[in-house]
């Protein structure tokens, strides 16, 4: 599949795969002021933004995608960052090509099950649930973007949330309004992207850098053993007054550990 992608900076190449729900200029505030150091590209993985929508929506399958996008651009070896569900394409990538990456970032998430079936699942988003109140509203007759946000406010009262989620309808031409996310194939499988590494061998003795925030729940401090399962070189860091999205929540601190970590 041909994903879409941004690009923006110059240097070595350094990859940056965003999450659920996101899509390429999630990560555009951050890439603005590391642009002088390093080439950046930025795809929307597949059913996410301007990339083609398919009913397969698996990691093999993302992991496929960003394997042709590296070929496409002709990068032999990249930095790799991804955030949540991209870290885990990010993660399996690097197990299962590790001579495409120089270095491996992977930004609050860990190589384990987070469905609501685990002892994880029920501290995390209930992303089942989310979903279908993505899908519940339809968006017809809708003529504004204040609308939008009044139609999900019961149902989404994090603003902050929802605003990240309503990022995702756009305006049609016709003045109408439409996802740009396929609801109805994330909703069927949520199961394989909230799943751990249980059908995942091998190990990358790559440098790998994870970061946590210390308010999120995705990853505790003791799963570092479970990482070193697959990563057996990963450091652990945490920054302080950050959650899931520490990229928007503390950006200098997340850029100079990036730094460090890269230096």
């Amino acid at each position: 599949m041909k994903l879409f992608y941004r690009t923006k900076g110059a240097g070595s190449p350094f990859v940056i795969l965003h999450g659920l729900y996101g899509m390429s200029d999630n990560w555009m505030s951050i890439v603005r002021k590391m642009e002088g150091e390093y080439k950046f590209i930025l795809p929307d993985l597949r059913n996410h933004g301007r990339s083609e929508f398919s009913d397969d929506h698996t990691y093999e399958a993302m992991v496929g995608d960003l394997l042709d996008l590296l070929d496409e651009l002709k990068l032999e070896k990249v930095v790799l960052l991804g955030h949540s569900m991209g870290g885990k394409v990010a993660m399996r990538f690097a197990l299962k090509y590790p001579e495409r990456i120089s270095k491996l970032i992977v930004v609050d998430i860990a190589p384990k099950n987070y469905s609501n079936s685990t002892n994880f699942g029920t501290e995390t988003a209930n992303h089942a649930n989310i979903i279908k109140i993505l899908m519940s509203h339809s968006l017809t007759d809708i003529s504004n973007r204040d609308d939008i946000d009044a139609l999900f406010a019961k149902d989404l009262p994090d603003p902050v949330l929802r605003s990240f989620l309503l990022k995702n309808i756009e305006r049609n031409k016709d003045g109408s309004f439409s996802w740009q996310i396929n609801l109805p194939v994330l909703h069927k499988s949520l199961t394989g992207i909230l799943d751990g590494f249980t059908d995942v061998e091998g190990e990358s003795f790559a440098d790998v850098l994870f970061v946590r925030g210390d308010l999120s729940p995705y990853i505790h401090p003791d799963d570092l053993f479970y990482i070193k399962k697959y990563f057996p070189n990963a450091e652990l860091v945490t920054i302080k007054n950050a959650g899931h999205w520490v990229h928007v929540q503390q950006p200098s601190i997340l850029i100079n550990t990036i730094r460090f970590f890269l230096s």
